[in-house]
């Protein structure tokens, strides 16, 4: 699973925030895993801003095969609190660059937890996936994203 945010802030300038600098492919490699969404165990981390933005969108990767029409619910959580909550359905790519699903403008205030939770609904599907994760994103010039794994995570999500 990849998780990028695009967050507005200062004047509606967008802002990509990459989680993960690696994508590792559907197939199995030695040494590496495979991710499979199957569609009951949801992905889920937490992150903090340093300033209020919007949470605009979010990126998943999809399968190796371009088409797949993949079922996904997006949540939102403050606190332990839903703020959104989304069925969607986005088409695989066939390659390792995430799909972006728009969610609506979500108020994200500084230093606030917020947890994003996933569940993809694909039985029998690969999926790319990320590697080498982030704790840490201050590569825009105000802006500064932190992630922390979550306990809502039943998968193998983690900060790294």
């Amino acid at each position: 699973l990849h998780i990028v945010k695009s967050l507005k802030c200062e004047k509606e300038r967008l802002v990509e925030i990459v989680r993960f600098p690696q994508v590792r492919p559907p197939r199995l490699v030695v040494g590496t895993g495979r991710w499979r969404c199957g569609g009951f165990k949801k992905d889920a981390i937490k992150f903090k801003v340093n300033r209020a933005s919007m949470l605009s969108e979010i990126g998943l990767y999809g399968t190796e095969t371009e088409g797949d029409d993949i079922n996904v619910d997006i949540q939102v959580k403050k606190g332990g609190f839903d703020v959104f909550f989304k069925t969607a359905i986005y088409t695989s790519a066939g390659n390792d660059v995430p799909v972006k699903i728009t969610v609506d403008d979500i108020p994200i205030e500084p230093d606030v937890e917020f947890t994003l939770a996933i569940l993809i609904k694909a039985p029998g599907k690969f999926f790319f996936y990320g590697g080498n994760g982030i704790e840490e994103n201050g590569s825009h010039e105000k802006l500064k994203v932190c992630f922390t794994s979550s306990e809502e995570s039943q998968t193998r999500t983690s900060v790294t």
